[in-house]
């Protein structure tokens, strides 16, 4: 996962395109609180938005909406699980198998929770067999 190369100066006050956010979930158990901010982000996009009436927020608000993709990022690619009894399926893994479709995200931010030692791609990379 890379830093987006669409503009190497992006202001994301303004960027004028999707902001797309790495969610990096933990080995184990990742709490739900740990990605909550991703909620908050997707409470900001035309999609969420775009369906409350206006007596709720007055268009000119809603026209000031940014948009956001969320890409689901963990060691390995398969379920992650969160509290509350919820299972995720990632969209990226940081050990990709050679020549697999996956997707191959350039994000902007990443959300990630608590860590004593943040861990790095090459981190991910030396355990990946």
């Amino acid at each position: 996962m890379g830093s987006n190369t669409d503009s190497p100066t992006t202001d994301l006050r303004n960027p004028g395109r999707t902001v797309h956010v790495g969610v990096i979930l933990m080995k184990g158990m990742t709490e739900i609180l740990d990605v909550a901010p991703i909620d908050y982000l997707h409470g900001l996009t035309s999609e969420f938005i775009g369906d409350l009436p206006d007596e709720y927020l007055q268009p000119h608000y809603k026209q000031q909406t940014q948009d956001f993709q969320f890409h689901w990022v963990n060691e390995t690619g398969e379920t992650a699980k969160l509290t509350g009894g919820i299972n995720l399926q990632p969209t990226v893994s940081l050990c990709r198998k050679a020549g697999s479709a996956q997707e191959d995200p350039s994000t902007d931010m990443h959300c990630l929770g608590h860590l004593r030692d943040l861990p790095t791609t090459r981190h991910f990379s030396d355990r990946c067999t």
